[in-house]
C-alpha cells in the first residue's frame, strides 16, 4: 500500500511518496548534526499567561520605541515639511501607531 502526505513549503504544496519522505528525514538529520538546521524546540516551561504576558509588554516596549524615534524624525523636519502632505501623513501614522499601543496597553493589562 502507497501512502502519499502532502507538506506544505512556503505556500507550495507536493505530495511526497515513502521514499520522497524517507530522504528529507535524512536530509534534514543530516543538517541537524552539521548545525545547520536548529534542534526542535522543546516543551516551554513557562507558563502560558506569564509567556503571553511578557510578549505583549516586548510588543509594547517596540511599539512605542518605533512610535518615539517616529516622533522625533518628524519634529527634526521643518515646519514646512511636517505641514506638507508628507508631514501630516506621517503625523497620521504616528497618531496611528498611538491608537495601537493604547488597544495593546489595555489588553495585557485585561
Amino acid at each position: 500500500m502507497r501512502s502519499n502526505v502532502t507538506v506544505w513549503y512556503s505556500n507550495v504544496t507536493m505530495a511526497m511518496t515513502p521514499a520522497q519522505k524517507q530522504a528529507a528525514y535524512r536530509d534534514r538529520q543530516r543538517l541537524k548534526a552539521i548545525g545547520q538546521l536548529p534542534a526542535s524546540p522543546g516543551a516551554c516551561n513557562i507558563p502560558a499567561e506569564k509567556r503571553w504576558s511578557a510578549a505583549l509588554s516586548q510588543a509594547l516596549r517596540l511599539m512605542e520605541q518605533t512610535r518615539d524615534e517616529m516622533q522625533a524624525y518628524t519634529d527634526d523636519r521643518t515646519e514646512q515639511w511636517q505641514e506638507s502632505e508628507r508631514g501630516e501623513a506621517m503625523q497620521e501614522r504616528i497618531d496611528s501607531l498611538s491608537s495601537m499601543i493604547d488597544d495593546l496597553a489595555d489588553a495585557a493589562t485585561t
